[in-house]
């Protein structure tokens, strides 16, 4: 089998190269007389950008509302990547991500841990990676009924991840499951924490 080594080296070079089932920006697979071909016709440049390392307008205003995202970080006990949904999240500049979750939680334990971490968000018909080091804010937020840690992420990369050709045609959703007005009085609150945090 070929290696990822001397694939590179095939391409980089202008030569064809088969390889399995195999998508980046970088490159695009074509199907021909039932072998997947990479075709070497991008421009250098695209593949050594710098990366981005700020929410662009886009994002920040993403981040202006309560919406779902997806965390991710290094469980302390197994050093596995484990991935929790959130919903408090607020961006406070565009170098840094703030959330809330619950004090007793083991992203609470992981991050302090091992700081490195990464939010995935569905904004603008694609998918962000959004990935940098986390530090505790407070342990505990002030004016919420409940215990709630808040933390930062600030910022070391923003990557669009979402595969080659497509784009999300409908953003998740999800609904609380309590009382809706209850639900609406402790986002305010913990929204209105956070940003005095």
């Amino acid at each position: 089998m070929i290696s990822l080594l001397d694939l590179f080296s095939s391409v980089r070079k202008g030569k064809v190269a088969v390889y399995g089932c195999w998508t980046t920006r970088c490159g695009i697979m074509e199907l021909s007389n039932s072998l997947l071909i990479l075709r070497h016709d991008y421009q250098e440049d695209e593949c050594m950008a710098e990366p981005v390392t700020a929410l662009s307008e886009q994002l920040m205003n993403h981040f202006s509302e309560e919406k779902l995202a997806l965390l991710s970080t290094i469980d302390a006990e197994t050093g596995v990547p484990s991935q929790n949904a959130i919903s408090w999240v607020h961006a406070v500049s565009d170098g840094k991500i703030r959330f809330a979750v619950d004090q007793r939680s083991r992203i609470v334990t992981n991050v302090k841990n091992n700081p490195l971490a990464s939010i995935s968000v569905f904004a603008g018909g694609s998918i962000y990676a959004i990935s940098g080091r986390v530090h505790v804010v407070v342990d505990a937020l002030e004016g919420v009924p409940f215990k709630l840690t808040c933390l930062d992420l600030d910022i070391e990369a923003v990557r669009d991840v979402m595969f080659y050709g497509s784009r999300i045609s409908v953003q998740p959703e999800y609904e609380k499951t309590y009382d809706k007005r209850a639900a609406d009085k402790l986002d305010g609150q913990v929204f209105d924490a956070m940003k005095k945090a």
